[in-house]
């Protein structure tokens, strides 16, 4: 954090080390307002020191991004089975496990899973629980939201995926250092690919690099 506390110094104020530290929500590549200003003020420092290079490293936290990513995955599945088109990435919200349409989607998501068993046992104690003389028809939203969750839980994350993601932070963060903030894209780089040390559920933190120009 000490070249960041010098790079703040140039501007009057203190706050080096959050400089140098970028947060993302899990899952998610893209930059927050909070997180722009600061790398504006990044981009700043940087054309006041030519001899200085960027290295931002392509971060990601299984353990924060992987039940988001999880979650994404299988929602997004479930909304595209309703007939919703998504662009890549988008969030398709929360499942409305009342609706009927959105049942026939989780059932249909479902079987793709796991046996076919799997889902009559699982239905037929739903029934039992509503009552032994209870119609299919009158399952419990809780119990579509229940296969929901299952699937949730269990939906496997790949590797790639979770670099995909790391590789999309840096790229942003590429991206807005030269763009907005107008620095050679000589200047600033992709670093390696690394697990953030810094992860909880709020925010996942990349942690940013100076280099001098050799």
């Amino acid at each position: 954090s000490a070249p960041f506390r010098a790079l703040a110094a140039l501007f009057g104020g203190g706050g080096g080390e959050e400089l140098g530290r970028i947060g993302f929500e899990p899952g998610s590549g893209a930059i927050a307002p909070p997180e722009q200003q600061k790398l504006a003020k990044v981009a700043r420092a940087l054309k006041a020191r030519p001899a200085l290079m960027l290295v931002v490293p392509q971060t990601y936290a299984a353990e924060a991004d992987g039940p988001v990513l999880q979650s994404l995955a299988v929602r997004s599945e479930i909304a595209k089975g309703m007939g919703i088109k998504l662009t890549p990435g988008e969030d398709p919200g929360p499942i409305d496990a009342a609706s009927p349409r959105a049942q026939r989607a989780v059932q249909a998501a479902f079987q793709k899973r796991y046996a076919p068993e799997v889902l009559a046992v699982l239905k037929d104690r739903a029934l039992a629980a509503a009552g032994g003389d209870a119609k299919p028809a009158m399952v419990p939203p809780t119990f579509y939201q229940g296969l929901v969750d299952k699937m949730i839980a269990e939906e496997p994350v790949p590797q790639e995926v979770l670099e995909m993601l790391a590789a999309s932070r840096s790229e942003a963060i590429v991206r807005e250092i030269t763009t907005s903030g107008g620095v050679p894209a000589a200047r600033v780089m992709p670093g390696k690919l690394i697990k953030a040390t810094d992860a909880s559920d709020k925010a996942v933190t990349l942690r940013l690099e100076l280099e001098v120009s050799k």
